[in-house]
């Protein structure tokens, strides 16, 4: 096939941008806020599940992960775009996306999979389609559950489109069998002539593929993968009326991922487990690469050798991808090789032969050191911390450190570009512009090509009223100290490196910054540069909960999951347990008496003080709602709790709450620079008002609230979420899977 012109290339491209632009002005008239969103800038950060080009339109690509939805790339911005922020509180388990299908004979229309949990407590999945490339959508409820965050969730794709009959599409589910829609996804049921019509021994149908055919009627054979070790690939002949087991196939592990050449060679990855360590599923300790050539109905075992050719392995294969333009061309990725570290093959004879591009050890393949890559994480320089900490300083790291990655579950081939090719790994995506010098034995050159994705899930935020404007906790990367909101932090996550439940700084001496334990162990970390340098301390044991600073900086409370609190005035050196407090309850600080710590304990709704330091603690109100406790930085004793039944508030030390009245459930809430109007500190609010679960905010404490965010940005999930003590209308949230979101006032007028 011929390299299209660029030219031929350029012009669609041009109006897709138009198209985007148009369509995008011409959805915001109808639904709209006073705030500006964006992301604080970290970078991915979260497991990338899927990379999907669009086979049609050149510069056109789709990302899912697993708890941060689904991307959009355009290529005239060079930046992903989410599509997925338009689910609420309510519907939190749909932002995850299991699978990605795009329609190649109308190529604006997009499918997306959606659920994250197959758990009891989770709910039943839907099918989002959009005729604009994501930019709307809507909404088909499904009787059945997905799980985008289970085991096998880089597996795919398991939703695909007929591309000789688009309006039929078939979706491959965990639990449930195969399923079917003809009316462009409008309907769906179970195809009850599959042969697999409930759980596997493995993750369920993981992928459907067509094979086009120019036969009259245009019945084109239909192959469906499943997660068993016995029988791993079906075919039909027959528009899906039968279904048969492909003769000859592999036995003995299971399939991961496959792609289908146009030369009619099918490539299918497997493991001898579901995958991948540390996700659920069963850890990889060996796998394979088959060929099926569909004409001939022969397979091929075209697995790559391990390190220093050898045949015996220790690990998987996660994904597969053949360049469309030279069928002969396939690449493969592995899938827990923890030592040396996760490795693309690329072969372009069909897997007879392969080179490996960048994690084999000295001496198991000619070439440079790390065989043929070459780094570049400066638009994300924690990637080196992950991975090479010794090459980062307070300040900066080596953007050339980084490591090749882990989790490597997602791979394509541009279609239109032989030489840009990308990966996704469990924290970001990698890509190329030039792979194909590695033909000639040259180095290739990667960058992260994530721009735009942000899919942490944050644990802890603090905005403290001097030094950087935002501190945070997340999950899997630790956390930052964000002093530019629009730039990944140059020095890396915060060392030493764990993920902080909790963060609290002296409100009289914000230098003094605290991160609570994580749960990988019970050591905390303090700064007294304002968290631009961490020195570590021992915790107690129990699991984390929170950190909790007095004002002048002299006294810490540290409570456990599980287990009695306890007090340090040797900033962590000792610890000496509390007295008067129920295990497990957490503690805040007052903001302004240093002698002052609440604590709160849901089981029997009572508010407990101590005006010792946190030494021994008193009961003060009972009967409460369970909730969470907030101190405010307005006044001594200044108290919030928010619950499922309101908004309560005493100014009282906790002696008595009033219930506001204007608040129906109160999931979180945080404090800001109060209006210029106003002397209060500005409360923003996760949860509902009016029957509206949204984002809010009330400058006149809690009497009136007003609605602050929209129906495309609602993000799921959303814990913590603070304002920012120096900008008035500035919020901050945290989102479980789509990173910080920053709010800003477009206006500074009034919310009445």
């Amino acid at each position: 096939m011929k390299h299209p012109c660029p030219h031929a290339l350029r012009t669609p491209t041009l109006l897709l941008a138009a198209a985007f632009a148009f369509l995008t002005a011409a959805h915001a008239q109808f639904d709209h806020s006073d705030y500006s969103w964006k992301n604080v800038k970290i970078v991915a950060g979260g497991f990338i599940t899927g990379i999907i080009p669009h086979p049609t339109l050149p510069g056109i690509s789709y990302v899912r992960t697993d708890i941060g939805g689904a991307y959009r790339y355009d290529a005239f911005s060079k930046k992903w775009t989410p599509l997925t922020d338009i689910f609420n509180q309510n519907d939190w388990n749909l932002t995850g996306t299991e699978s990605i299908a795009v329609d190649p004979v109308d190529p604006a229309r997009l499918y997306l999979a959606q659920g994250t949990y197959t758990e009891t407590w989770a709910g039943k999945g839907a099918i989002l389609r959009s005729r604009d490339f994501g930019i709307t959508f809507d909404r088909i409820n499904l009787p059945i559950q997905l799980g985008s965050n289970e085991p096998g969730r880089y597996s795919g794709e398991r939703l695909s489109v007929d591309p000789q009959h688009h309006n039929i599409l078939y979706f491959g589910s965990r639990n449930n069998g195969l399923w079917q829609s003809s009316d462009f996804g409008s309907n769906w049921h179970q195809v009850t002539s599959f042969p697999v019509t409930g759980p596997t021994s493995g993750v369920g149908i993981i992928f459907v593929v067509f094979q086009p055919t120019s036969r009259k009627p245009l019945k084109e054979t239909i192959y469906a993968g499943v997660s068993d070790t016995t029988t791993g690939l079906y075919s039909s002949t027959d528009s899906g009326a039968t279904w048969q087991p492909v003769a000859g196939q592999p036995t003995g592990f299971y399939p991961t991922h496959q792609a289908l050449g146009p030369d009619g060679s099918l490539y299918v990855t497997y493991g001898d487990g579901t995958g991948a360590d540390g996700m659920g599923g069963q850890r990889i300790g060996n796998g394979a690469v088959w060929k099926y050539n569909t004409t001939t109905a022969v397979w091929t075992n075209i697995t790559p050798l391990g390190p220093w050719w050898n045949p015996t392995l220790y690990y998987g294969f996660g994904a597969v991808a053949v360049d469309r333009q030279h069928p002969s061309t396939v690449m493969v990725s592995t899938l827990d090789r923890w030592w040396p570290g996760d490795e693309v093959y690329r072969s372009l004879d069909g897997g007879s032969t392969w080179v490996a591009l960048g994690s084999e050890p000295a001496g198991s393949e000619a070439g440079p050191p790390y065989n043929f890559s070459l780094r570049d994480d400066s638009l994300s320089p924690y990637l080196t911390g992950l991975s090479n900490i010794s090459a980062c300083s307070t300040t900066s790291c080596d953007p050339t450190a980084a490591s090749f990655g882990w989790w490597l579950g997602a791979l394509a081939i541009d279609p239109f570009d032989s030489k840009h090719v990308s990966y996704g790994t469990g924290a970001t995506i990698w890509e190329s512009h030039d792979l194909t010098n590695v033909d000639s034995k040259q180095m290739v050159h990667w960058t992260v090509g994530a721009d735009g994705i942000e899919e942490t899930a944050i644990l802890a935020l603090v905005s403290p009223p001097s030094g950087a404007h935002l501190i945070s906790g997340i999950g899997d990367i630790g956390g930052f100290r964000h002093d530019d909101l629009s730039v990944s932090p140059h020095a890396g996550m915060s060392q030493p490196f764990f993920s902080p439940l909790s963060i609290d700084f002296a409100q009289n001496n914000p230098n003094l910054t605290v991160r609570g334990p994580g749960w990988s162990s019970s050591a905390g970390a303090y700064s007294l540069d304002n968290g631009i340098s961490w020195t570590a301390f021992t915790g107690i044991a129990g699991g984390p909960r929170t950190i909790a600073v007095s004002a002048d900086g002299a006294h810490w409370v540290l409570a456990p999951n599980s287990g009695t609190p306890a007090w340090s005035t040797d900033m962590g050196t000792t610890w000496t347990p509390v007295t008067g407090v129920p295990s497990g309850d957490p503690v805040i600080s007052d903001r302004f008496n240093p002698l002052k710590f609440y604590a709160f304990d849901s089981a029997s709704g009572t508010v407990y003080i101590s005006k010792d330091g946190g030494a021994t603690f008193a009961a003060a109100a009972s009967g409460l709602p369970s909730g969470n406790l907030y101190a405010s930085p307005a006044a001594e004793g200044d108290l919030w709790l928010a619950t499922s039944s309101g908004l309560f508030h005493s100014t009282t030390s906790g002696a008595g709450f009033n219930n506001l009245g204007t608040v129906q459930q109160a999931y979180n809430l945080g404090f800001g620079k109060a209006a210029p109007w106003g002397n209060y500190p500005a409360l923003y609010l996760s949860g509902q008002v009016n029957n509206t679960p949204a984002i809010f905010r009330s400058t006149d404490e809690g009497r009136t609230w007003q609605k602050i965010n929209d129906s495309h940005h609602q993000w799921g999930a959303v814990s913590p979420i603070i304002g920012d003590p120096r900008i008035f209308g500035r919020v901050y949230i945290g989102t479980n899977g789509r990173g910080i979101i920053q709010g800003d006032a477009n206006s500074p007028g009034s919310d009445n």
